[in-house]
């Protein structure tokens, strides 16, 4: 008769269950799960490998007890807060830094609720978007430090975004031309 392709064997859903957690251990991206809290229960390999801890020597910490700079954590305890108190997911962008760079990262939290509805571990998925923060910050140097007149417009011909150089050329502020 029909083929039910719906019901996995046990084994079937220990190999699914080993593969995803090798992708998430290896993972280029920084997961890891924060209690109430904001101590880490769980990270995955790459968060250790990249900082040079041990598993052990950064369970049950929080971002503060790593020694991580305030002016970062303290933004990153916001937002934990937000997602407790809200059991919305959340997402933004934060610099660290660290003794040898500065690093810029994205942040995605997911809330992890109990049978009750209510937030009692969030997981961080947190990427490393320094070199994109770099390539743009050079683009805007490019932009707005050059002598051409650079302008970003929509397909329309509407102005979005002018240089410095339109203002000297022109004599024209920007706001008047944009839009």
């Amino acid at each position: 008769g029909e083929m039910d392709y719906t019901r996995n064997t046990k084994e079937e859903i220990e190999l699914g269950l080993n593969q995803y957690r090798e992708i998430v251990e290896k993972s280029p991206m920084y997961i890891f799960k924060i209690d109430r809290d904001f101590r880490i229960t769980y990270a995955n390999e790459s968060l250790y490998t990249d900082y040079g801890h041990t598993k052990d020597s950064i369970l049950a910490l929080t971002a503060k007890d790593m020694q991580l700079p305030a002016e970062s954590y303290n933004k990153w305890y916001m937002y934990y807060e937000k997602v407790f108190l809200s059991g919305q997911k959340e997402s933004f962008e934060s610099r660290l830094d660290n003794k040898d760079a500065v690093k810029f990262f994205k942040f995605h939290l997911y809330p992890e609720k109990d049978e009750n509805n209510v937030v009692y571990a969030i997981t961080v998925y947190m990427s490393d978007t320094t070199d994109n923060k770099l390539i743009e910050d050079e683009r805007d140097y490019v932009f707005n430090f050059s002598l051409d007149m650079f302008a970003v417009q929509t397909i329309n011909g509407d102005f979005l975004k002018v240089n410095p150089s339109w203002n000297e050329i022109l004599n024209w502020p920007a706001e008047k031309i944009i839009g």
